[in-house]
């Protein structure tokens, strides 16, 4: 998959997956949530990857640009990072600090300090392959601008490159009308911004509905 292939699956079926997911799962997560407990825990390790090869892109963008090359390069950093700041903030909403005696009713998994609720762990099922393919574009073009610093130290110049990395295949499915009964209404948020000015993401919100 592509980076613009992973940036529309998200736009277009993440809502879809998330209510499809909360809807098929919400009673065996309430049930049992030891069972997705692995799951919830390899999507935080995927958003940890994912944000040091953001943090690794980041280092080696010139600012300013001096071509438009280095724009570009700006400008999908700053789309990769709002796809992380979109499944980060798809955690966040639906997440409580879990108290040091006792934990809160709403919390059925805890991942180190955080509880997550039923919500958040459907998000984190829901949006893992959408993590594991941003951890692989995000490694990839962090390699890609370590060898052309690389190759710029030694003197020589790397053609641009429009290979793509193996990546998981961003997920599928889709939400029927019972899924806004279980999962509440969400809205979307985020623009990207100047830096990347033709995209932009949903950003889910847990609400009331």
């Amino acid at each position: 998959m592509t980076w613009d292939e992973l940036k529309a699956s998200f736009t277009g079926n993440a809502a879809a997956a998330y209510d499809a997911t909360l809807g098929r799962l919400s009673a065996a997560i309430q049930a049992t949530p030891a069972a997705f407990e692995a799951k919830v825990t390899s999507f935080f390790a995927l958003l940890a990857e994912c944000k040091a090869n953001l943090d690794r892109i980041q280092a080696r963008l010139p600012n300013p640009p001096r071509t438009q090359a280095d724009a570009n390069d700006i400008a999908r950093y700053a789309e990769m990072k709002s796809l992380y700041d979109a499944l980060v903030l798809g955690i966040s909403r639906n997440a409580v600090q879990v108290p040091q005696v006792g934990i809160a009713p709403a919390v059925v998994i805890v991942v180190g300090a955080v509880g997550l609720t039923v919500a958040g762990v459907a998000w984190a099922v829901a949006a893992w392959e959408y993590a594991a393919s941003l951890r692989d574009q995000t490694a990839f073009m962090a390699q890609e601008l370590d060898a052309r610093v690389a190759a710029s130290q030694r003197g020589t110049q790397l053609q641009p490159t429009t290979a793509t990395p193996p990546s998981a295949p961003a997920p599928g499915g889709g939400g029927s009308g019972d899924d806004d009964k279980k999962g509440g209404a969400w809205m979307w948020l985020l623009g990207i911004g100047a830096a990347a000015a033709a995209a932009a993401f949903i950003v889910p919100k847990l609400g009331k509905g």
